[in-house]
């Protein structure tokens, strides 16, 4: 039908144009609606595209960052195979501690010798045996899993529960950072780290965490390559167990004298126990010692390593302990050799002192000491009535000191006091330093 309107001066116009443009103008204001919304989304995913692949390339950059970084720290680290030399040549692996003191000036120039007073070395290096796994009692190797590492036989070099309990000690408890190495990190931190990084401080540096992580890594690296059991062969050979004793082998013959193969379950157990604290040794801290055996035992029962009628009996079988050990060598001026020896201890700890080749000056002058000796012995002698208050001429040639000797009273020459010992010590007022 076609509509059409008249107007007054009776002339038809068509409606069909105007509603047309209407039409196609509502028509053009959907198509630009829609062409808005694509275009709205085309933008949207353009936009989401660009983060994408800017984001990609920041975390592509960050792991290529983080790989390269890795990569070098991975470089840097001790050669792992080192490890091998273990037992080929064991005196390589040592260099002493020498202590000295200021000699005579021979020339009359001002300048004194150097001289040699103590040389610590360990008195068993030479007596040293290496063990294979085989040769060493079963029981000795089970309680040093038991107390050291109870995952060893199944971690990958390293313990995160033992980690993780050691850092939570440490933050939120306030204890020392200590424990939660596994066997492998010990091996690792005694064998491959340098000897002046093994020692903690009182304050954590970065250089402690570092060393942490060089432990870690070498751990995992000496799982992957070696079998557990090479691992705990190097290990137990080389551990320190105080005393001078490094290994089981010397361990056994310095405590109970005797081998490592003939060592009972209780002695076992006692000698596991002393890697974690070497000065609670059974010579030197019996008791502690006889605490911490109890420990390794129940830890070995309660791993069912052995039966509850082999921990009591263990528990109270009686311990034999060797009485000690001697010094090989001849010491100058030995009660304060030893004296510096034992601050050097604290200081630094004992394997330390034994291994790290540490050279020590002392103030000791010699000339005094061997005054102070002479006067010391004269006076005992007098004092036991052994001699009068006449010096022999010889004594004082060689002792001039001794003319700065108080004479006896007549009540008491040719009289014996029961004295058998002096002590002498010379300080330096302005100073503090003992000279003799």
């Amino acid at each position: 039908m076609i509509l059409a309107a008249a107007d007054e001066s009776g002339h038809n116009h068509n409606v069909m144009p105007r509603t047309t443009r209407i039409i196609r103008r509502q028509h053009l204001q959907e198509k630009r609606k829609h062409q808005g919304l694509k275009t709205f989304f085309k933008v949207v995913v353009i936009v989401f595209l660009v983060l994408l692949v800017t984001s990609t390339l920041f975390t592509l950059v960050g792991l290529v960052g983080v790989a390269a970084a890795y990569d070098e720290f991975t470089r840097q680290l001790p050669d792992y195979g080192e490890v091998e030399r273990l037992g080929q040549d064991t005196e390589s692996t040592f260099e002493t501690t020498k202590i000295y003191a200021w000699g005579d000036d021979p020339d009359g120039d001002g300048y004194r010798e150097l001289v040699l007073i103590n040389e610590v070395i360990d008195p068993l290096g030479g007596d040293r045996q290496w063990l294979t796994l085989e040769e060493m009692p079963r029981s000795l190797i089970d309680a040093t899993i038991a107390i050291e590492d109870r995952t060893f036989w199944t971690n990958q070099g390293f313990d995160l529960q033992g980690i993780g309990r050691a850092f939570y000690e440490y933050v939120w408890l306030g204890g020392q950072i200590q424990g939660g190495s596994s066997i492998t990190q010990q091996l690792v931190k005694n064998t491959l780290i340098e000897e002046e990084r093994r020692i903690v401080g009182e304050r954590i540096s970065i250089d402690d965490y570092r060393r942490k992580v060089e432990e870690l890594l070498l751990a995992q690296r000496l799982s992957q390559v070696y079998t557990k059991e090479q691992i705990l062969e190097w290990y137990l050979n080389t551990n320190f167990y105080g005393n001078l004793a490094y290994g089981v082998e010397a361990a056994a013959r310095v405590y109970f004298d005797k081998t490592a193969a003939e060592l009972t379950l209780a002695e076992a157990a006692m000698l596991a126990s002393i890697p974690q604290s070497p000065a609670l040794n059974p010579i030197d801290n019996f008791d502690e010692a006889k605490a911490r055996q109890e420990l390794v035992l129940t830890s070995m029962l309660r791993e069912d390593l052995i039966s509850r009628e082999a921990w009591l009996a263990a528990k109270t079988e009686p311990i034999q302990v060797s009485p000690g050990i001697e010094e090989r060598f001849d010491i100058i001026a030995p009660h304060f050799a030893q004296y510096v020896r034992k601050q050097l201890e604290q200081t630094y700890g004992p394997e330390m002192v034994l291994r790290g080749g540490l050279r020590v000056y002392t103030t000791l002058d010699l000339t005094l000491q061997r005054q102070a000796e002479c006067v010391a012995r004269v006076h005992v002698a007098r004092l036991s009535g052994e001699i009068g208050d006449t010096l022999p001429a010889d004594e004082l040639a060689k002792c001039p000191a001794l003319e700065y000797l108080m004479p006896l009273r007549e009540s008491d020459q040719g009289v014996d006091h029961k004295v058998n010992n002096a002590a002498v010590v010379a300080l330096d007022p302005r100073t503090g330093e003992i000279r003799a």
